[in-house]
């Protein structure tokens, strides 16, 4: 009876070992089937939050394409303005260029006026007759003067003044 108690004994242990191997394999089948779902859980809440990540990524370039093209548009505008500013600044200095130039002629025409209006005082005689008889003495001049024109000029102011 030896050997068949030595037989049961070893097939018992056989037994209690195939068992226990297929506990071991139940338990690691269960393990990996939590362990495939924990995954599928982390790869779920991974893709969420990705999904998540990419829309706030989108809100912010849409936020930063819109503050762009307000800073676009307020430059533009200020350009605008700038230059409307700088067109109103030129046709300003235009017209007082314009003014300055005027009142310089007004100036000039003034200053040739006082001149004129002196030299017909000066050039007014006692009569018409002393007037006339300079006129012909400045004319015979004229021939034998190399300043022919000033002689012309002033025989022209004394004439005006005078008759």
């Amino acid at each position: 009876m030896g050997a068949i108690a030595r037989t049961l004994e070893i097939l018992e242990v056989l037994h209690t070992e195939a068992t226990a191997k297929e506990e071991e394999q139940v338990r690691i089948a269960a393990e990996r089937e939590e362990l495939k779902k924990l995954k599928e859980e982390q790869e779920k809440r991974d893709k969420e939050e990705q999904e998540k990540r990419l829309e706030e990524k989108k809100e912010r370039e849409t936020e930063e394409k819109k503050l762009r093209e307000i800073k676009e548009a307020h430059e533009k505008k200020m350009q605008a303005e700038q230059a409307e500013a700088d067109k109103e600044k030129a046709e300003i200095t235009r017209k007082q260029t314009e003014l300055d130039k005027r009142k310089a002629e007004q100036e000039e025409a003034e200053r040739l006026l006082a001149g004129r209006t002196k030299r017909l005082t000066e050039s007014k005689r006692d009569s018409r007759a002393t007037a006339l008889m300079e006129i012909f003495k400045l004319a015979d001049d004229v021939k034998s003067n190399p300043n022919h024109q000033a002689v012309r000029a002033e025989i022209a102011v004394i004439a005006e003044a005078n008759l």
